[in-house]
């Protein structure tokens, strides 16, 4: 005895495919939202290759993202790095407000 395969194939509908498709979609973002979040970085803090503009993906890339001070010729200032193999970012310090010819006054939170 044998059966014949009647031709049918059990497919999904169409819907219930984008449906899933949009939950997946939905819950990566949310997973994004949550680790930037838990970086705690600004928007404009976020410009990790320091190109005058952040994108997306520099924003959503905060949570892999660590910071510590450091001391750069005498300034207090932040160094930021990957926190999966501690490579350098940048390091961003304080502006040099100019006081008068060839004078700055530097901001400074603490001294080295």
């Amino acid at each position: 005895m044998s059966q014949e395969s009647s031709g049918t194939r059990s497919y999904l509908p169409y819907w219930l495919s984008g449906m899933i498709a949009l939950l997946l979609l939905g819950g990566l973002l949310v997973r994004l939202a949550v680790s930037y979040y838990q970086g705690g970085y600004t928007w404009a803090e976020s410009d990790w290759d320091s190109d005058g503009s952040t994108s997306l993906i520099e924003y959503l890339d905060g949570s892999e993202v660590g910071d510590a001070s450091v001391c750069v010729s005498g300034q207090r200032c932040t160094r930021y790095f990957r926190l999966k193999d501690g490579m350098d970012i940048k390091t961003k310090c304080p502006a040099r407000i100019p006081i008068g010819r060839g004078k700055y006054h530097i901001q400074r939170d603490e001294p080295c």
